[in-house]
């Protein structure tokens, strides 16, 4: 029984050292290194590494190792259809259960952006990713929340980075913390529908160019094919979701 908590413990260490590293692409896992660190033998941290490889999150490539995976094109198409549908839901939530407290601090997120000329990428990638983390986090629906803990569907959805411009998507964020503070659930589902499905359509766009190229959107890594696009080369600005 003990073994098995310690090689949960690790597979659970593992999966969000997996999680914070996918934008860096797909690098190797040091064995050793990560046992070191984690105060194990390599034993644990192989076979917690083997459950990563059955929930989709490493490959394991033979004579050479285990490395993060980057999900395929395909694979981040349907990461970010199932968020959407999840998204949907968590907002109903908010606008019926939010507190005064938890809606003043999704209003605070994206108020250091307002009337800035150059947005940093970097701080708004994480005003972003903790705003709807923090409006999934506070929906009441359980199921939908061992999902997300088996797929890691939220986190794996921002494992490339940001698609749309800061701009153009930070009246977005205000206008549905405005719906989530009046209570307006229709008008808050309208917006979360459609800040997420710009980036979807995006995304089934690229795929349709991809397969009009005889080329397997389910072979090619989404990060090899959208991170050139995240940028505006015009103006320099970084794209986000």
């Amino acid at each position: 029984m003990a073994k098995d908590i310690l090689i949960e413990k690790v597979y659970q260490e593992l999966r969000n050292y997996v999680l914070d590293n996918q934008q860096q692409g797909r690098i190797k896992i040091n064995q050793n290194v990560l046992a070191e660190h984690l105060g194990v033998s390599r034993t644990p941290v192989v076979k917690a590494l083997h459950m990563l490889e059955s929930d989709g999150m490493v490959d394991n490539i033979p004579n050479r190792g285990f490395f993060i995976h980057v999900p395929t094109l395909r694979e981040l198409c349907e990461l970010f259809a199932l968020r959407q549908s999840f998204e949907m839901v968590a907002s109903s939530y908010v606008c019926q259960y939010a507190t005064e407290e938890e809606l003043k601090n999704l209003e605070s997120l994206f108020q250091p952006f307002v009337g800035k000329e150059s947005i940093d990428y970097d701080e708004y990638f994480a005003a972003d990713k903790q705003f709807h983390r923090m409006v999934f986090d506070l929906c009441g629906n359980r199921l939908m929340h061992r999902i997300n803990d088996q797929m890691r569907v939220m986190e794996r959805s921002f494992s490339i980075g940001l698609f749309r411009q800061p701009k153009e998507t930070l009246n977005e964020h205000i206008e549905m913390a405005k719906a989530f503070r009046a209570g307006d659930e229709a008008r808050a589902q309208e917006l979360v529908f459609m800040h997420m499905d710009i980036t979807r359509r995006y995304l089934e766009n690229l795929q349709r160019q991809l397969k009009a190229l005889g080329l397997d959107p389910d072979l090619v890594s989404a990060k090899d094919v959208t991170f050139r696009n995240r940028v505006d080369v015009k103006n320099g600005d970084h794209m986000s979701l």
